[in-house]
């Protein structure tokens, strides 16, 4: 009893850590992966679990901790932190760091493949000046990095590595975003499906610039002005983790140069897209279901 009840625990315990540790539902096949899906998101269900079985701990002997532990991750300096977390499989967990100090280069990034027991700090292999907008790993081996030209302001590109991040190479250079681009965010659905956003390229300063992929990164296409709604002004979106998932749905936060407010919304991988005004203001924000969300925000006064 004492073996099946610990085994149960682990699992339990594992699912819920990974729960918290993303604001995203990352199901590549909703169909065959349903009930993976409800198991890792329920997190309530899952605490309430852990809270039988801690009261049962005088029973069986154990101690158990359902919530949270501390672990020290490797830093440059200790005013870095941490933008972006993402969990796209068991064990693999990808994270986004940046400085406050323009010394150090802000395309640095964190990845454990132990569910968070153990980590690796490097950076992704671009141009000197890049900076790191998003991350959207896949796996524990293959990530998807977007990076604009700090230096310039504008510029930038979507780099792959399949290892791990030893190694990145920009994808389809030239074509995928070019050297008037903004790339702000990438995000992939599953293992073939992604879709990455930037501001008004110049082409039309009314619309953004948006892509998608079906075949892991190969070849990807510009979204029709047609399928992506215009702004006002001067179309942009924004690089500081302003989008939410659920399923084969994404949406994402934007701005125009008239102070304009939108929520872009796009339930077919990224072809099609709606626009909604946003009358409220709120820095991260997430989404249960295709119709209810949570947004959170902070007093500007502190």
């Amino acid at each position: 009893m004492k073996t099946l009840l610990t085994k149960i625990f682990t699992i339990t315990l594992a699912a819920a850590f990974l729960s918290n540790a993303s604001v995203e539902a990352q199901v590549a096949n909703p169909q065959s992966k349903i009930k993976d899906y409800k198991f890792k998101n329920n997190l309530l269900l899952h605490l309430k679990q852990n809270q039988q079985l801690k009261n049962a701990d005088q029973n069986f002997g154990i101690k158990i901790n359902p919530y949270w532990q501390d672990v020290n991750a490797p830093h440059i300096i200790n005013n870095s932190h941490i933008i972006q977390v993402k969990v796209p499989t068991f064990n693999a967990v990808w994270a986004k760091v940046d400085y406050d100090s323009s010394a150090y280069d802000a395309n640095s990034f964190l990845r454990s493949a132990d569910g968070g027991k153990t980590w690796r700090l490097d950076s992704v292999d671009a141009p000197n000046g890049y900076g790191l907008s998003g991350i959207a790993p896949v796996d524990a081996n293959t990530c998807y990095a977007a990076l604009y030209n700090a230096f310039v302001g504008i510029g930038g590109g979507i780099f792959k590595t399949t290892d791990g991040g030893d190694t990145w190479k920009q994808v389809n250079p030239g074509k995928l975003f070019s050297e008037n681009s903004f790339p702000d965010l990438v995000y992939f659905f599953d293992a073939q499906h992604g879709v990455t956003v930037g501001d008004d390229d110049g082409t039309d300063i009314s619309r953004l610039e948006i892509y998608t992929t079906s075949d892991a990164g190969k070849t990807w296409q510009r979204v029709a002005d047609k399928n992506l709604p215009p702004t006002q002004g001067y179309a942009f979106s924004s690089n500081f983790n302003s989008y939410a998932v659920f399923q084969n749905t994404l949406w994402f936060t934007a701005g125009d140069s008239y102070g304009n407010s939108y929520t872009y919304r796009s339930d077919d991988f990224g072809n099609h897209w709606q626009q909604f005004p946003l009358t409220v203001s709120f820095n991260d924000f997430a989404f249960a279901d295709k119709q209810n969300g949570l947004g959170v925000s902070f007093d500007d006064n502190g």
